[in-house]
């Protein structure tokens, strides 16, 4: 079969493709939003974005190009095929590195620079996010009696964390909250990569909580699944690895590697900060 080639034309330049992407066909399409095209890929998820997406390492990231025409892609060793009608050469894109390694890192300034991330985060994030839970005001959004019922149990699950019950505190955020990634999942998602990170730069041995709170975390959301894969591993998207990239180096740009952050989803990007921050103030 001939196929066109989108790249010569100028449309559907491939930016970057993830490190943990095989080469196969994805023909079952999970979800379709503007930016963002997802397809099963097993027991998760692997994504086409548009530029507007940060890279990732289960991200096809292609410039100027409609998603709402997709409906299947082949990954090759040489190309992408969509809708057996066109091919992007791979070789137009760069291979995404998902990896963050940690070298001489001073601790004293990382923990000074996650309380900085802490009062950024407060300083900008939305009401309706789950960040409330590092401060000791109430949820700011109890406009109806199931908020204030789901502000209470984030509120209790942030005890049992800082009682070093994490599962407790897990099996309490654990599919809590509104849309497709409800916040309480983000929170997890977020706890996870606070663990790991701990662990490469504190030299703790955090494997055996990092496993079990892995484990209680996954449910039947495939993208949250992946999500929390992702934090699991170490495999960090892009804007993560510029914000790990300021909190462990001495320089001020926080503020807009946090609001990048930030505008992943409605609270998405806050609630996953949020569960970061607090797996700082765990006593390990």
């Amino acid at each position: 079969m001939d196929y066109n080639e989108l790249g010569s034309a100028g449309i559907g330049v491939i930016v970057s493709i993830g490190d943990k992407i095989p080469c196969k066909r994805f023909g079952k399409i999970h979800s379709r939003f503007e930016h963002v095209l997802n397809f099963h890929l097993d027991d998760h998820i692997v994504s086409i974005v548009t530029s507007k997406i940060d890279a990732g390492p289960f991200r096809i990231v292609i410039d100027e190009i409609d998603l709402s025409t997709i409906s299947e892609a082949r990954l090759t060793l040489d190309e992408l095929r969509i809708n057996h009608t066109f091919k992007l050469p791979r070789n137009t894109g760069r291979a995404y590195n998902s990896a963050w390694k940690s070298n001489d890192i001073d601790i004293d300034l990382l923990h000074d620079n996650v309380l900085r991330l802490k009062q950024t985060l407060l300083e900008n994030c939305s009401e309706k996010s789950i960040c409330f839970s590092l401060t000791a005001v109430t949820y700011r959004n109890s406009v109806t009696p199931f908020d204030e019922e789901l502000s209470k149990q984030f509120q209790q699950a942030y005890s049992k964390l800082m009682e070093n019950d994490s599962l407790g505190a897990v099996d309490g955020f654990r599919g809590r909250g509104y849309g497709l990634t409800p916040a309480g999942d983000d929170y997890n998602i977020g706890l996870l990569m606070g663990l790991k990170i701990r662990q490469q730069c504190e030299k703790k041995v955090l494997s055996n909580i990092r496993s079990s709170i892995y484990t209680h975390s996954l449910g039947n959301n495939l993208l949250i699944n992946t999500f929390l894969l992702q934090a699991y591993h170490g495999w960090y998207n892009e804007n993560w690895k510029k914000l790990l990239t300021v909190l462990t180096g001495h320089t001020p740009e926080m503020e807009n590697v946090v609001k990048s952050i930030l505008a992943q989803g409605e609270t998405s990007g806050a609630d996953t900060l949020t569960g970061f921050i607090s797996a700082w103030e765990l006593q390990l």
